[in-house]
């Protein structure tokens, strides 16, 4: 009887630990659930929080590169500014006209502006002719000049000419009381140096100093030989009308000789210049 009652309550109490056992894992596995559940939100929320901290971020850079791009912005505008100042000055400096720096100087020194281009290289074309006069014996002796110049190097109210010199003499000399004749041609080259200053509007005034190596057909003048110096200096009127033309009128003296210290006869000569110039 006893075993009888044992046997069921043996079953009773196997069958609730069981179920506790069972609930208990239930109860456990619904815990991790829910655990898992919280871990997963919690994670939503800190991803979400990330987000919004990478938005903020986001929103900071934004600032930060229109902050950059207003003072690239500004920079750029200030460059250009400059830039703007600088081309306009430029402009004006490069807009300067020529003429009035050449017109300063020309008020400063008195320079003739004609032939200071650099483009171009100034010649000047000169007429001349020349009545001779005596020594220390007669001579009557006459001639007939041609010279061509081209400008060089001018410093301040100087300037250097290089060209060359073509005569025509024709007359005589009577040494020892028989007069003989002392035609001759003659062709050298020449140089000359020109002090030169403004008068008046276009009106210039200069000093003219040239040499020139003659060497002659013959022996001239008669009883001398076939080279010889042609130096000339006086006065020149220029009138320069208009920028690369003018016209000119000078008063020579001059004296030929060929510079030895025996035999070496010369004479004197004086006479009318008339100049033409050209810049090309």
């Amino acid at each position: 009887m006893k075993k009888n009652k044992i046997l069921p309550l043996i079953l009773c109490s196997a069958m609730f630990i069981s179920n506790g056992a069972a609930n208990a894992e239930e109860l456990q596995e619904k815990n991790i659930s829910d655990e898992k559940i919280v871990d997963a939100e919690n994670i939503s929320d800190d991803v979400q929080k990330n987000s919004d901290a990478e938005k903020n971020i986001s929103t900071d850079d934004t600032s930060t590169n229109e902050v950059q791009n207003f003072s690239d912005a500004e920079k750029n505008s200030g460059a250009s500014g400059v830039q703007n100042f600088s081309a306009e000055n430029s402009g004006d400096i490069q807009n300067f006209p020529s003429d009035e720096k050449i017109s300063d100087g020309e008020k400063e020194f008195g320079v003739m502006s004609i032939g200071d281009k650099k483009d171009g290289k100034l010649y000047e074309l000169q007429l001349e002719y020349l009545s001779g006069s005596a020594f220390t014996e007669r001579r009557d002796m006459r001639n007939y000049n041609v010279h061509v110049f081209q400008k060089g190097k001018q410093v301040h109210a100087m300037s250097i000419y290089y060209g060359v010199t073509f005569t025509r003499a024709t007359g005589y000399n009577i040494p020892r009381g028989i007069a003989y004749d002392s035609n001759g041609v003659g062709l050298g080259p020449a140089m000359m140096l020109r002090w030169e200053k403004k008068l008046s509007g276009k009106l210039y005034g200069s000093i003219d100093f040239s040499g020139s190596l003659m060497f002659y057909n013959k022996a001239h003048p008669y009883d001398g030989r076939a080279y010889g110096f042609l130096w000339r200096v006086g006065p020149r009127l220029t009138w320069k009308y208009d920028d690369n033309n003018s016209f000119s009128v000078g008063y020579n003296i001059s004296h030929f000789s060929n510079g030895m210290r025996k035999h070496n006869p010369g004479y004197n000569t004086m006479g009318l210049s008339i100049g033409l110039s050209h810049q090309f």
